[in-house]
């Protein structure tokens, strides 16, 4: 039977580090994911998908002014990549361990897949971060949207509050769909 481990949760909670743990498996990113989706598809074709595509830090906190809109259009654009992750899953492909992590592994998108593949193992691992400091540390250390040092500081601060949005978001979302989530301070 096929083993999959699903870990989800906001941006920095510790996502890539707890793949650490599972060194037998195939470790797979849905960063990549939708990298790759969107090296098959035009912009032009999934605005979600595509929405903060080939922006800098500058023009994306422009365009995008407020935490709420960006936290909205990261949860469109998972959404999306969500179509990618199913594609890989029904690809049966020829590994037994599998694990797949970031923002778009959701709790809805885990029942979904529960459902729709009662054929496959799923173990669901679900975190949450609610220090808004360690939250900041890290964001202004290694940067969100790319590496700290390439965009100026008052834009992490945006990015600090839709982090605080979604870190909420899976944490209410996780207790809707019957999940246990575990808080960062846990681990």
């Amino acid at each position: 039977m096929k083993e999959y481990i699903l870990i989800g949760g906001a941006p920095l909670v510790g996502k890539s580090t707890i793949v650490f743990n599972y060194h037998d498996y195939i470790h797979v990113s849905t960063d990549d994911i939708r990298s790759l989706m969107q090296n098959l598809y035009e912009p032009e074709s999934n605005e979600d998908l595509f929405y903060g595509y080939q922006l800098n830090a500058e023009q994306f906190y422009d365009k995008y002014k407020s935490a709420q809109k960006v936290f909205e259009l990261e949860k469109k654009q998972a959404e999306e990549t969500q179509k990618g992750v199913e594609a890989l899953i029904k690809s049966d492909f020829n590994w037994n361990k599998i694990l797949i992590e970031g923002i778009a592994i959701t709790p809805e998108f885990v029942r979904k897949l529960e459902k729709s593949y009662s054929q496959i193992k799923f173990q669901t691992i679900f975190l949450y971060d609610n220090n808004k400091e360690r939250i900041k540390k890290r964001l202004f250390s290694r940067g969100l949207y790319d590496y700290a040092n390439k965009y100026p500081d008052e834009l992490k601060f945006i990015e600090l509050e839709w982090v605080i949005l979604y870190n909420a978001y899976f944490k209410t979302e996780a207790e809707k769909y019957g999940f246990k989530i575990i808080n960062v301070d846990d681990l």
